[in-house]
């Protein structure tokens, strides 16, 4: 909250280096117990093809295994999503303020690269996890979130065990940092500044700007407290909120009329 942009920047260089360390310790374990015959035997078929299963009898149930053929469609869905949501122009997330940060577009572009590189180990993980729960368990585990915390509490032994879930915590924390960061740039100046301040000073922005970052901590645990899970704030964030920007960043393709106020409303 006090250090800003450069203090959540800071705080993820340090946050991804405990990340990749306790991503690599996860992938060579797996590598070092995969049998691919037993994970053949363990998973079906259409995980192995790489076109879409155009099945829908299953949709309203994810608790059964059988639901992951959506897999391959709901990443098509997502990737529809974040064009649609980028029709406007960048993207109103967080990870534009990097770009916009960067010392000159080169170095930005630099930026992206890196990005995309440094995000290859931690889709690994999730991998890696899987293979470990298969071959160990096999569908032995009753939900598939348990998978997790069975495969750190039996699998690594001390010592690696609190570095990898330093590295999970890790993750969390720089997305929440620069969510909150973001949220507080959005507020200030886009409401603060913009129509109640338009003459405020800087120090008055950056005091304003600390107490909306408390406000939306505070906001996030209020409601963190009425969810029963993660996957329901998820879906209301995508498919409520992220629908609701969806629909006019295409409009402004096609109504040059299409202002700021029309945007929020």
């Amino acid at each position: 909250i006090a250090a800003g942009l450069f203090g959540v920047v800071l705080t993820n260089v340090i946050q991804f280096c405990i990340i990749l360390v306790g991503s690599v310790i996860l992938i060579a374990k797996a590598v070092s117990i995969s049998d691919y015959q037993t994970i053949i035997q363990q998973v079906p078929p259409e995980w192995f093809s790489f076109i879409p299963q155009w099945d829908w009898q299953h949709l309203a149930n994810w608790e059964i295994s059988e639901g992951f053929r959506l897999f391959i469609l709901m990443s098509l869905v997502w990737v529809a999503k974040g064009f649609f949501l980028a029709a406007g122009g960048p993207q109103q997330l967080y990870d534009m303020q990097r770009f916009l940060s960067a010392r000159s577009p080169r170095e930005a572009c630099k930026a992206g690269m890196l990005w995309g590189a440094a995000l290859t180990p931690m889709f690994m993980v999730s991998a890696a996890v899987g293979v470990i729960g298969i071959m160990k368990w096999g569908g032995k585990l009753t939900h598939p979130e348990h998978l997790y915390p069975v495969v750190i509490g039996t699998m690594l032994p001390i010592g690696i065990k609190g570095l990898v879930l330093a590295g999970l915590l890790s993750a969390f924390m720089s997305t929440f940092a620069s969510t909150v960061n973001a949220g507080a740039s959005y507020l200030v100046r886009d409401l603060y500044n913009n129509i109640l301040r338009p003459k405020a000073s800087n120090r008055e922005l950056v005091r304003a700007s600390r107490i909306c970052s408390v406000l939306i901590i505070i906001a996030g645990i209020l409601v963190g407290m009425q969810a029963r899970n993660i996957d329901q704030i998820f879906g209301w964030i995508m498919m409520t909120l992220g629908t609701a920007v969806l629909m006019p960043n295409v409009l402004r393709w096609f109504w040059w009329r299409f202002d700021g106020f029309g945007y929020a409303v």
